[in-house]
């Protein structure tokens, strides 16, 4: 995606900040995913005693701590990030728009490249805190529910594991159908901005000229414009968003019904159910905030090929 290289290719100064906070959301993940775990370890033994499920309870404190500094780090920092790569974004951006021919600037109105600029800036600067927010938990959360699910059933891990990876695949494919809709959205908001400036930028003169009413007319114009690629995208947006949580739920459905038959069955361990439906809980959120993920993605890629 052309968003992802233009972010590391123009990472600079901010790649190991990027890279260490990745690592700190890996090991938040690791850290909360330890609790569903032990509690499942726990409940797989009937013949341990009280003594030794309060010696449990320190160590879910700790885990628990942990996530709490380690969130508080991501907040303080990830967040911040996304602010900061985008105002050197900005700078940059700026110089190179420099850099382009007298012929090329007169061809394209300030305000439409400061639109342009700005959506950029601030869209891939975001894209940076949620990569930090997702991937590194996304991972590790993963893995260790792949590894701990395995142990009782592979087909039942590797069948999840099937079924999140065709989730992904039919949403990047989805996506890619959003570009001209996201194109378009980019494109009316650009010339909104464009005469939004102008007028405010000139309001003395309109003022003056008594032609406010000319004036709102075609603000209000490029405004509809504006509005009507919006729909046109989040109607989309919406169905796709239908679509693929229908057949995750389908899945998780499909799962707990097998996992329900093999405890019946006393084939699976119990202990299987209680990390399933804490870990779908977590899955769940983070297939919402990857198919957000790829939709932003996909919409950037429209306005930094502008």
């Amino acid at each position: 995606m052309k968003t992802l290289y233009f972010l590391f290719s123009r990472l600079g100064p901010f790649t190991p900040m990027f890279w260490l906070l990745l690592f700190v959301g890996a090991f938040d993940g690791a850290a909360g995913f330890s609790v569903p775990i032990m509690l499942a370890e726990f409940s797989r033994n009937p013949q341990l005693s009280v003594t030794q499920g309060a010696r449990l309870i320190p160590v879910i404190g700790i885990c628990f701590v942990t996530v709490l500094v380690l969130q508080w780090c991501l907040r303080r920092w990830a967040e911040a990030l996304s602010t900061w790569f985008g105002n050197e974004l900005r700078a940059n951006l700026f110089r190179e728009t420099e850099r382009l021919t007298i012929e090329t600037l007169a061809s394209h109105h300030s305000g439409y490249l400061a639109s342009l600029i700005n959506q950029v800036a601030g869209a891939v600067g975001g894209v940076t805190t949620a990569i930090i927010w997702l991937i590194g938990h996304a991972l590790v959360t993963l893995s260790l529910f792949f590894i701990y699910t395995a142990r009782e059933s592979l087909p039942l891990a590797c069948a999840n594991m099937a079924l999140l990876t065709l989730f992904v695949a039919i949403s990047v494919l989805l996506s890619r159908r959003i570009i001209p809709l996201a194109d378009r959205v980019n494109t009316t908001s650009a010339k909104l901005s464009e005469r939004f400036f102008d007028l405010l930028g000139n309001i003395s003169t309109v003022k003056r000229l008594g032609v406010i009413t000319w004036a709102e007319r075609h603000l209000r114009r490029e405004a509809a414009h504006n509005n009507t690629a919006i729909s046109a995208f989040q109607r989309f947006h919406a169905n796709r968003w239908f679509l693929l949580h229908s057949i995750f739920f389908s899945s998780y459905l499909a799962t707990m019904t097998f996992l329900l038959l093999k405890i019946d069955a006393k084939v699976i361990a119990p202990a299987v159910l209680i990390l399933f439906v804490a870990g779908f809980s977590t899955v769940r959120g983070y297939v919402e905030r990857l198919s957000e993920l790829i939709k932003t993605l996909i919409e950037t890629d429209a306005c930094v090929g502008r």
